[in-house]
């Protein structure tokens, strides 16, 4: 993730739920440091799948849906679907464990170049009412919605890259 980056893992409403037992408004995000970085498989286990044990439909829709966001490019994992624009930065990629099972979805936003055409695209989204959002440095869990949006992305450190600006999105109607 770029310095520039807002990085947001997107998450089913319902296996958020299955773990926690509600939906709550932040979940810790395992960090590597230099002093985890020996048992990175430690940290990376800490992370719950909140795909696992949902309807099959849902995973599909919506990567289906993802795949036609962004162009895909060549990924560095096999593990690993990665999609992006070398013009805007913007980012996805769709991780799947080693039995194939949809993992983790995560998202980056440039606020240095911003597209909000990308955003507005991934809003409307059908499938993104059944998800959350959650802010990767905020840890913020909140409904994918352009206010809820904006609203996290002013509190990550990248919002000095809008430099004072508003991210530029265009407002439905306008």
């Amino acid at each position: 993730m770029g310095a520039w980056q807002y990085s947001v893992n997107l998450l089913p409403a319902n296996g958020v739920i299955r773990v926690h037992g509600r939906i709550p408004p932040s979940i810790t995000v395992p960090r590597v440091t230099p002093e985890s970085i020996a048992n990175i498989d430690v940290v990376c286990d800490a992370r719950p799948n909140y795909w696992l044990r949902l309807p099959d439909s849902l995973g599909v829709d919506l990567v289906a849906q993802l795949e036609k966001w962004l162009t895909e490019t060549e990924s560095w994992s096999p593990n690993a679907r990665m999609f992006g624009d070398d013009d805007t930065h913007d980012q996805l990629s769709i991780w799947r464990d080693d039995n194939g099972n949809l993992e983790r979805i995560n998202m980056l936003f440039s606020l240095s170049n911003p597209a909000p055409n990308n955003l507005t695209q991934l809003l409307s989204m059908p499938s993104l009412h059944e998800c959350l959002f959650h802010g990767i440095q905020s840890e913020a869990v909140y409904v994918p919605t352009l206010d809820n949006w904006i609203a996290d992305m002013h509190n990550c450190s990248a919002a000095r890259y809008l430099r004072g600006r508003e991210y530029p999105v265009p407002r439905e109607g306008g």
